[in-house]
């Protein structure tokens, strides 16, 4: 690939070569970097460079080679300049079986970036789904709608308000 891939998944593809030294050595050199890396919040207009991309995927492969989801959300929470590093995070989350934390952040997500992003505005109205609250799902499909009427916004209230048996109130206002 581009210089963008050279170290990527580097730490996991050559694990057992770097054995516990290397690894920790890998780990060590990469702190230093990571370290010095600004935490981004939303918009931030250094969010995207070669440098930060390599870093980043390289503290990511670190994190997940512990297993510590907690660790992976930390990497990924030192970027929150897009809705879809929210997305990352919850679905990280969701995949831990931690859908009250993955709801929580892709709530935050919504309040740093509005409903722009169908993908966060789907995870945060599957998260309600899942836990009982078929109304605040809707909810925030209808929000997505208010701000962004289009033909998508109206066909994803529409699904959501007819899976739950609330399209009969939301289709004419909508």
């Amino acid at each position: 690939g581009g210089d963008l891939e050279i170290f990527y998944g580097a730490a996991g593809t050559y694990a057992d070569v770097l054995g516990d030294e290397g690894l920790a050595e890998y780990r060590r050199l990469a702190m230093q970097e990571w370290d010095e890396l600004p935490p981004l919040g939303p918009d931030d207009e250094r969010s995207w460079s070669s440098s930060r991309f390599r870093i980043t995927q390289i503290m990511l492969t670190l994190a997940e080679l512990t297993g510590d989801v907690d660790a992976v959300v930390a990497v990924l929470a030192h970027d929150q300049s897009s809705a879809y590093q929210f997305v990352k995070i919850a679905e990280t989350l969701q995949a831990a079986k931690r859908h009250d934390e993955a709801l929580e952040w892709a709530l935050k997500g919504l309040s740093l970036h509005g409903s722009g992003d169908h993908r966060l505005v789907e995870l945060v109205a599957e998260e309600h789904h899942r836990a009982g609250r078929p109304e605040q799902a809707v909810d925030v499909l209808w929000s997505a709608y208010d701000s962004a009427p289009r033909v998508e916004t109206y066909q994803r209230l529409a699904e959501h308000a007819r899976r739950v048996g609330l399209w009969q109130d939301r289709h004419e206002p909508a």
